[in-house]
């Protein structure tokens, strides 16, 4: 199969004549005229109606230029991606991060990622709010628990697996709950929305469950608030492991009820829109997410 012939026959079709196709693709006339002929006796089937002045396609020309057609352009498609893959991702790339994510996980990995990829520009934005991607022009959006965006590609990065944590001096002070119902008695720091009747439902390895009803001392929706009030004695608080651990690590948290932990894990993922899918930037940013997050699949 000659695809020069093939092209050279697509442009004769679209320009309308020999000399116009040559032009198009800066090329001999005598070499268009002959490319064409070649293809027409390969397949055995005349496919252009010639006269001094113009060329038109035959009934069989016409199915052979549309089906030609389709196909160049699945090569040319073909073409673009590969050349995506193969050049250094470039240009600006507007992130949506909640902000407790952010913090504890993407920001000590920033600039590894510009070493890597030093000519994309990083535009981090924080905001809890699921905001709409395309909307607001965004590239990437990082987001935690139940995906309602069914038009968005969503790669899962992890999950978040949440414990009760308390200082050491709150839990010198108050003393340390020996079941989940004792903790009815103790300041509670919540992570959410204030709502009415507020529980928490735990369970442990055996499948025990435990509703617990609380009236927090602090209710805040940004994680690292609640994190920071129980480091700093303020209460006990059910709080992402992934949070915590480097509290633990120094002493200033500690884990209660070990246990027991939160009933549902909470599912991270990045999503990004369909048309982004060739987008070089997108694809080597979620595959750096990707590494960053190793540790949310391979928590408990």
């Amino acid at each position: 199969m000659d695809f020069e012939s093939i092209r050279i026959f697509l442009r004769v079709v679209e320009r309308g004549s020999f000399t116009a196709a040559s032009v198009q693709l800066d090329m001999p006339l005598s070499r268009v005229s002959r490319k064409v002929k070649q293809l027409e006796d390969d397949l055995g089937v005349q496919l252009l109606y010639r006269t001094t002045r113009r060329v038109s396609v035959t009934e069989g020309g016409r199915d052979y230029y549309e089906r030609c057609l389709r196909a160049e352009e699945i090569l040319l498609d073909a073409d673009r991606q590969a050349r995506a893959l193969r050049t250094d991702p470039e240009g600006t790339l507007r992130v949506l991060v909640p902000y407790s994510i952010g913090l504890f996980e993407l920001e000590p990995a920033l600039a590894e990622f510009h070493r890597r990829y030093p000519r994309v520009q990083l535009v981090l934005i924080y905001d809890n709010s699921p905001l709409d991607l395309v909307e607001h022009g965004f590239d990437v959006a990082l987001r935690a628990g139940m995906l309602t965006d069914s038009g968005y590609v969503a790669r899962s990065l992890g999950w978040s697996h949440a414990k009760l944590a308390a200082s050491p001096a709150y839990l010198e002070r108050v003393g340390r709950p020996q079941t989940p119902h004792e903790l009815a008695q103790h300041d509670i720091l919540y992570v959410g929305r204030d709502a009415p009747g507020l529980t928490l439902r735990l369970t442990n390895a055996a499948g025990d469950v435990a509703d617990v009803p609380i009236r927090p001392v602090l209710i805040s929706n940004e994680s690292i608030t609640v994190l920071r009030q129980a480091a700093s004695g303020g209460g006990i608080a059910l709080i992402s492991t992934h949070y915590i651990a480097r509290r633990l690590e120094k002493n200033e948290l500690e884990i209660v009820l070990p246990d027991w932990h939160r009933t549902d894990d909470v599912e991270l993922h990045a999503l990004y829109p369909r048309r982004a899918t060739l987008d070089s930037k997108v694809r080597i940013f979620v595959e750096f997410l990707t590494e960053v997050f190793t540790g949310w699949r391979n928590a408990p």
